[in-house]
């Protein structure tokens, strides 16, 4: 691509030469124990029915989802076994040994990153003989101090979803929020921003380049699970302090199979929760197809697995007339093979796009001549190769990325005529402001070694010591139409903002390395203990000026000539060291109910839209007062520079959080478990903006809301706009400080029925901005001399209290019921209490004008949200295992019209329509569902 900065070959090549190389030094001073990014485990004491351990039982793990047959383990001295490298799925595991009667317990579900403990008692007898027990799968995980979130290939085939990727899958986890609006990725995870939550594939992440967030939409069809991971991660994860969202996906098997579906919504079938609005919410068409096929390419050696999922939708959102509604389309090829070559050896490789065009959404205040419609493909890579050393070591290898090609073009098709904005009503009109072109590329290589003894002090370790190697780049090309984007003041001409075509991206280059131990301390204690090493370098590429803008049926350079501009070397250096301490607790003799405790110092992701402001292709900007005496904008505003009015901290460091988290997990029967816990988090060292060279004034404002009078005090600039330096450094002055308190119950499926349901409270208090009606959180990327969370002091007017998303107590609730006659009955549902915001008034200082925040969040809040949604299926089966699946959805049944989000600026609204409903939960609607699976 134009101005691309990628990987060549022998890049790829060079790097996983270094991480191999610094493995292998790694193993030179220890020995360690296996991944869990894409697998999960089970584990377990053999002993005699006098409660003596025996030692040489033969333990053999069997799936069909497992390549090349079952895996086989014998125990130790303490009579301990333990798989940690399984594909998610249902187990057979079974239990022989000479002089006893052998033992096969049927029905054990593995989920990913979850280690269940399996004990059994063996007796005396002829080993020909042999016990099978059913329906006792466990849920307890007594190896990892933590907690994780599981949504398996059953709850996501039988519970009602958008199919909307993955989003609303991951709002079921506790303590998970979205900001509210439909079809969001902005989780909020345990309070922290979205862009500090780590987005994975199988254990390789595919997070953003430039803001960290999620960027891959993948189809719903592909997921085999769905992981969340929050507290008690290994040091094998770094770069987030949310949480982490990895997906595994679905592989091929000794069998063939394949799926057809078919969904859609019928626009007769959505219904009107604002009867009062002129343009409810509308749908014009829905459709979604997928064609699956996986099978053996050679039994039990090489499988595949592929998907061909498309889209096609249209719809409007509330006021907004449904005559305007733009369509879009996506494509998202996905192919999966699974290989083992030998009895050591084995893998997978995973490829997927996800091409698409034109979905543009109007809205009350953006009308659809504004609108910006993104359209591009974006290839996603994940491998991984196993290879084991005997029956106690394994090192793997996986590696893999996200590469982006995206462009941002007006739904006007127009690349000439500027853009328009109202500072005093909010409204935009005629045309988008901008054009760009991203191209972001991110490749991880990871190389690790693990291995499990009990020669080596007391009791057993799983012992793992890895390397990672990261290196990712983007480019963003942005066009301002003619140059130019202007800004009124309620109708009349008020400022123009002029700035040349532009180019900034940035690098980033990150080694780490990690040392974990899993250390089984005696048969009722283990200890989780970690560390990892991270060297972060943030700097920014030579690029080129000039690339392609490609519209729907118009394309246009973004600058008129090339110019190729120098990078800038050495902007930012992380180094940082994180420790991993957790320790689980059985405290019965059966091991079902587990003492957890842990702590972690989680350092943040970076992101380059943290610096790459400062990239030299970066053309300044210049804002000009409209003048009526020449009937031209000529009087100065402002003029930034990125070259000089915004800089990096040469001594800034990593920001961070102290998680601190205690719990219990208790199974209370087979196959269904509950814990209880207690987090608590602290954010430390924020990297945010400050005006290092501006003077600000304090200046006594008196704002009048419906009759009552609210001292403040704002911030006038008072030097010169170009003596401003908006430098990134580390805010000491910033809070922010999270604590929950949840339950969560999870019953696997068995019994014919299933269901996840957790109760939380929170409370998070954070410095953050006053806007309901975008991303709700502090953005830690976007950080410029134009935009950034802290470059003024006005900023952090009233900004301190609870965050945007801090709904103090929810209530998650999802199950499902295989009813006779082969109909499957699921239900989801949600409460959330009312989310806080607060006034915004717009300010005229010096400096432009400015939004600031008249009465804290928490002044006002949100009404409460109550969400049921229902599916019921009905399977029509045929002979040679074919059948036909009929499905309906039904979201909203309450056909409830809770406001999401209000327009919460006074000075734009008035006294009279302040909190004015913005948008609101959508509308009853039904997804009709047809599925032949062979």
């Amino acid at each position: 691509m134009e101005g691309c900065c990628s990987l060549t070959s022998n890049d790829l090549t060079a790097r996983a030469e270094r991480a191999l190389s610094l493995l292998v030094l790694g193993v030179l001073i220890t020995t360690t124990a296996s991944a869990q990014t894409a697998t999960g485990g089970i584990r377990g004491f053999v002993k005699d029915d006098t409660g003596a351990v025996l030692v040489g039982v033969t333990v053999e793990a069997a799936s069909p989802v497992r390549i090349g047959g079952a895996a086989v383990e014998v125990t130790d001295v303490q009579g301990l076994y333990q798989f940690e490298n399984l594909p998610p799925g249902e187990y057979t595991v079974t239990y022989s040994l000479q002089g006893f009667t052998g033992v096969r317990r049927e029905g054990i579900r593995v989920e990913v990153g979850r280690t269940i403990q399996l004990d059994v008692p063996l007796k005396v007898g002829n080993v020909e003989q042999s016990i099978t027990v059913t329906g006792e799968s466990p849920v307890v995980d007594s190896l990892h101090a933590g907690i994780t979130s599981n949504f398996n290939k059953e709850w996501l085939q039988s519970v009602p979803t958008a199919r909307q990727s993955y989003f609303d899958v991951v709002t079921y986890a506790p303590s998970v929020k979205i900001n509210q609006v439909p079809n969001d990725s902005r989780f909020v995870i345990f309070g922290s921003s979205s862009d500090q939550n780590s987005f994975q594939y199988e254990g390789v992440e595919i997070s953003a380049v430039s803001n960290g967030g999620v960027w891959d939409f993948p189809s719903p069809d592909m997921m085999q699970e769905v992981e969340v991971k929050a507290v008690g991660v290994s040091a094998e994860y770094s770069n987030f302090q949310g949480g982490v969202v990895n997906i595994v996906l679905k592989s091929g098997s000794n069998q063939y199979h394949g799926i057809e579906s078919v969904y859609w919504i019928p626009p007769g079938w959505v219904g009107n929760n604002t009867p009062s609005e002129t343009f409810p919410y509308h749908v014009d068409y829905s459709y979604q197809a997928t064609g699956e096929l996986g099978g053996p390419i050679v039994k039990d050696r090489v499988w595949f697995y592929g998907a061909a999922p498309w889209g096609r939708s249209q719809s409007s959102n509330v006021g907004v007339d449904p005559s305007f509604a733009h369509g879009g389309h996506s494509t998202k090829p996905f192919v999966k093979s699974t290989f083992r070559f030998s009895q050591h050896d084995a893998g997978d490789f995973t490829w997927d796009d996800n091409i698409f065009c034109c979905s543009a959404t109007a809205s009350r205040t953006a009308p659809i001549e504004t609108q910006t419609i993104e359209h591009g493909h974006n290839p996603v890579l994940a491998g991984h190769w196993t290879h084991t050393f005997g029956s106690a070591t394994l090192f793997e290898l996986k590696g893999g990325g996200i590469y982006i090609r995206d462009n941002f073009t007006p739904y006007t098709d127009d690349f000439t005529t500027p853009g328009r904005s109202d500072s005093g009503t909010g409204f935009s009109s005629v045309n988008a402001t901008t054009a760009s072109r991203q191209v972001h590329n991110r490749t991880t290589i990871d190389a690790s070694l693990a291995h499990s003894t009990s020669n080596f002090l007391t009791g057993s370790h799983d012992l793992k010591v890895g390397v990672q190697d990261v290196y990712a780049t983007q480019q963003t090309n942005t066009l301002t139409f003619q140059n130019v984007s202007y800004s009124d003041l309620r109708g009349a001409k008020d400022q123009a903002t002029f700035k040349d075509p532009a180019v900034s991206g940035g690098r980033i280059r990150q080694l780490g390395g990690y040392l974990q131990d899993n250390w089984t301390v005696n048969g009722r204690v283990t200890l989780n203990l970690g560390v990892r090493y991270d060297r972060t370098l943030g700097d920014i590429q030579s690029m080129d000026s000039q690339t392609t803008l490609i519209g729907i049926d118009t394309t246009a350079p973004s600058a008129p000539s090339n110019v190729t501009f120098a990078g800038i070397p050495d902007l930012i250096k992380f180094n940082n060291v994180s420790p991993r301490l957790g320790m689980t607790v059985r405290l019965d003799e059966s091991g079902q109910t587990i003492f957890k405790t842990n702590y972690a110092r989680l350092y943040g992701k970076l992101a380059t839209s943290m610096f790459n402001s400062k990239a030299l292709g970066n053309t300044p900007s210049d804002t000009e007062r409209y003048n009526p005496a020449t009937g031209k904008y000529d009087i100065p505003v402002s003029i930034v520079n990125n070259q000089i009015n915004f800089a990096i901290d040469p001594g800034l460091r990593n920001q961070y959080t102290d998680q601190f988290f205690v719990g219990i997990e208790r199974q209370i029967m087979a196959g269904m478990g509950v814990d209880v816990s207690f987090v608590v988090k602290k954010e430390g060292d924020f990297i945010r903006l400050t005006d290092a060279g501006g003077t600000y004034a304090p200046v006594a404002l008196n704002d009048v809301f419906r009759g009552v009078t609210y001292p403040l005090t704002v911030y006038n600039r008072v030097s010169a706009s170009s003596a401003s330096l908006f430098q990134v450094v580390n805010r000491t002055d910033f809070r922010q400080d999270f604590k929950a308190f949840f339950i969560q119950m999870n019953k696997r499926f068995s019994n014919a029925w299933q269901s996840t349901a957790s109760y939380t409270w929170q409370d998070a208090q954070a410095y953050a901005t006053g806007t309901v009606t975008g991303s709700t959180q502090q953005d830690f990327a976007s950080l410029s001399s134009t935009g950034g969370f802290g470059r003024t002091p006005n900023d952090l007017v009233n900004a301190y209290g609870p965050t945007p998303t801090n709904s103090t107590n929810s209530v998650k609730l999802s199950s499902s019921y295989r009813a006779p006659f082969d109909v499957v009955i699921g239900a989801r549902y949600s409460y959330e209490s009312g989310r806080p915001f607060g006034r915004l008034i717009t300010a005229r200082l010096n400096q432009g004008t400015v939004a600031i925040l008249a009465e804290p969040r928490g002044a006002y809040y949100m009404p409460a949200v109550n969400d049921l949604q229902i599916r019921i299926d009905k399977d029509l089966k045929f002979a040679g295992g074919r059948s036909v699946r009929l499905s309906l959805d039904m979201f909203n049944i309450f056909d409830t019209d809770t406001v999401l989000t209000v327009l919460n600026n006074s000075t734009t609204q008035g006294d009279a329509a302040f909190a004015q409903t913005n948008t609101v939960v959508r509308p009853r609607t039904f997804t009709v569902g047809v599925r032949y699976q062979f």
